[in-house]
């Protein structure tokens, strides 16, 4: 039987939704209703969708490249969970370095995926949705779109970037969880184990950004 929590996912998909090891959640310290915010995320989405500036805003040594655009839009997104301009850039700025050098690290390591599997996984998203009990909340977030197709083919495209980075972080996990099991005792809770795990993955995100030594050029 599915949880409450499960039955009530937050399908905010896009960009910052789906990070390395969580979720943001769009309304964290807004007191608008979930289906404003999500139409405002999704007209976020749309207006981004439809611009065409890939001007460079950083470059790694692996090759990976951020766009202006990127940035802005991952700081229109944080100012929409209710940060301060100048926090949000910050924001958005540590987040798209550390997702594409853990990107360029998963595509290293040998963690592709095929257009096949990035359209299972949305057709698996989509049953999430029509069986979620807040689907009138992903719902709006779609409805911004010229169509579902758009939005899902939107979705695609994230995905194509998204699921190497799970794939890797995933197995990174599980390694770190099965050595731990040998240094903790059993008396220690499971949660502590899954709150170190998350310290280190995030550490490692941070880590790996630093050794793409990406060059700003703005």
């Amino acid at each position: 039987m599915e949880s409450i929590m499960k039955k009530r996912i937050l399908i905010a998909t896009s960009l910052l939704v789906i990070l390395i090891i969580g979720s943001i959640s769009v309304y964290a310290t807004s007191f608008e209703s979930n289906i404003d915010i999500m139409e405002k995320v999704g007209q976020l989405f749309k207006s981004h969708k439809e611009k065409s500036d890939n001007s460079i805003f950083a470059k790694g040594k692996s090759g990976g490249i951020i766009t202006k655009d990127d940035i802005e839009q991952a700081t229109e997104f944080y100012i929409l969970a209710g940060y301060t301009e100048s926090t949000a850039r910050e924001k958005a700025i540590k987040y798209m370095l550390e997702r594409d050098a853990t990107y360029q690290k998963a595509i290293s390591e040998g963690y592709s995926v095929t257009d096949e599997e990035v359209w299972a996984y949305l057709d698996e998203l989509k049953e999430i949705i029509n069986g979620a009990t807040n689907k009138d909340e992903a719902q709006a977030l779609i409805n911004q779109f010229d169509s579902e197709e758009e939005y899902w083919q939107h979705e695609f495209e994230v995905y194509k970037i998204n699921l190497p980075i799970e794939k890797y972080l995933n197995s990174v996990k599980q390694d770190y969880l099965n050595n731990a099991a040998t240094i903790y005792s059993e008396s220690e809770h499971e949660t502590e184990h899954l709150n170190s795990c998350n310290e280190y993955l995030q550490n490692l995100q941070s880590d790996l950004a630093e050794k793409e030594d990406y060059e700003i050029m703005e």
